[in-house]
């Protein structure tokens, strides 16, 4: 499992509180449960907001456990900070949440209809919300994985790029590189989730004659156990069972159970190498931008570790897949979401505009 746990406990107006039940309320056994309710990514979140409205309210001078000040909150929030409809709304659960901890019961009807006006001027100015991740297709893929490949192969395997960020130029190690590819590939085949990748262990990834059976762990949905299945692939470079083995013979870790995707540290004159701990919640995007800058790719910095499951769902669309085989290959549970990756992918085919003579 991943390293990272957020905290269970949250500071409000000088009181201490628990996001855990309270003694006494229910069992041992179903609190332990409910701790599990919620996503260790989600519960994040959640603490995120609460430190900024404590914040908020010591500054302004303000009651916590007041409805109008959550509704000046959700304000703030909006105008000061640019929160996106999304935000403003795990906000709103998130103090929610604090407030039922702390046994306090508001009034929100100032707060819901601030929210709802937010919300409506957001989509009347034209934004509704942060938008998708930019999809990392296929064709990126292939380039990327490409000079992925020609570096884990190279005789000393070290290759300096710079980005576009103004960091220091990097030095990849062939191990480094062979962990990539791999990590790449299965991202973008299994259109697996940042938190899927990070959680994933060596025994959870089990090579059979067709290809790739891979169990999940990081469901953001994990109310039942599933798996993806990767078939091999025609090429060298671009078989996620190839890569994969080649990346088992350089992991510096031969456990079973051990993290499928280990951290790089800096070694000698900033050549990379592996320290065998499990990567982090980070990592996955610094990886796809990294070897995007290898394959000279304009503008890296516009994808991140999201960008494989839109990238999977266009390039599944264009090829003719229907919209439940696209959710059952990414393992989307809603529809809708997958017919808006589909549109995105077929909407210039598709265009009635077309078929006029202009």
């Amino acid at each position: 499992m991943s390293n990272f746990r957020p905290r269970r406990t949250f500071a409000l107006q000088g009181r201490e509180l628990s996001l855990a039940a309270h003694p006494g309320e229910v069992s041992e056994a179903s609190a332990k449960l409910m701790e599990h309710a919620r996503a260790d990514n989600t519960i994040s979140a959640y603490l995120g907001h609460i430190k900024r409205y404590n914040a908020w309210c010591a500054s302004n001078e303000r009651d916590a456990f007041s409805g109008p000040s959550v509704a000046d909150f959700l304000a703030h929030c909006y105008r000061e900070r640019r929160y996106a409809r999304a935000a403003l709304k795990q906000a709103v659960s998130a103090l929610k949440f604090a407030l039922a901890r702390a046994g306090e019961r508001i009034d929100w009807t100032a707060a819901n209809l601030v929210l709802a006006g937010a919300v409506r001027t957001l989509a009347e100015e034209g934004r509704d919300g942060r938008g998708k991740a930019t999809p990392l297709g296929l064709e990126l893929v292939k380039r990327a994985c490409a000079e992925l490949y020609s570096i884990a192969r190279a005789p000393r395997g070290v290759h300096v790029v710079t980005d576009d960020g103004g960091r220091k130029p990097e030095i990849l190690a062939p191990s480094i590189a062979a962990r990539d590819r791999a990590l790449i590939l299965i991202g973008y085949l299994g259109a697996f989730r940042r938190s899927d990748l990070v959680r994933q262990n060596v025994s959870d990834i089990r090579v059979v004659p067709q290809g790739l059976i891979i169990r999940m762990r990081g469901r953001k949905h994990h109310d039942e156990v599933s798996t993806r299945k990767l078939r091999r692939g025609k090429s060298p470079e671009l078989c996620p069972v190839q890569a994969w083995e080649a990346w088992q013979k350089v992991r510096p870790v031969d456990m079973f159970d051990a993290p499928a995707w280990v951290r790089g540290a800096d070694g000698r004159a900033g050549v990379h190498r592996l320290d065998g701990r499990r990567i982090g919640r980070n990592s996955v995007t610094r990886i796809v931008r990294r070897a995007l800058c290898f394959a000279q790719v304009e503008a890296p910095e516009l994808y991140s570790a999201h960008s494989f499951r839109g990238g999977l769902a266009v390039d599944l669309a264009r090829a003719g897949v229907n919209i439940p085989d696209i959710a059952e290959a990414g393992g989307w549970e809603n529809l809708e979401t997958v017919l808006g990756y589909a549109r995105d992918g077929v909407e210039w085919d598709e265009s009635p505009l077309w078929r006029l003579d202009y």
